[in-house]
């Protein structure tokens, strides 16, 4: 991967700019998040950090440390059961993924 190293820093460069418009386009809507959704979540919904722009995706802003963002993020997955989850990592936490998932 190392000769690849360029291409995945430009690739990632790209997906967080488009990931960076999403989040914009997103917050701009007047979203409905469901009543359904628990308690911490329409909560996270009220202070802008969740948004529905389309009837069967949210977006959940989180910080990268931090239990009650991963709690947040489990919450939205066992509540919605997606069938897709797109995460962004920043570039230079991969290689410490990867480490501790070896």
């Amino acid at each position: 991967l190392r000769g690849n190293d360029a291409r995945v820093r430009v690739v990632a460069q790209v997906l967080l700019f488009i990931f960076n418009i999403a989040i914009g386009y997103a917050l701009s809507l007047n979203n409905n998040i469901q009543t359904a959704l628990p308690p911490q979540l329409r909560e996270a919904s009220a202070r802008g950090l969740l948004v529905q722009p389309r009837p069967n995706a949210y977006i959940l802003g989180t910080v990268h440390i931090g239990s009650e963002s991963a709690d947040e993020a489990r919450l939205l997955i066992d509540a919605v059961r997606p069938t897709v989850v797109v995460v962004e990592v920043s570039p230079s936490r991969v290689p410490l993924i990867r480490k501790r998932n070896a």
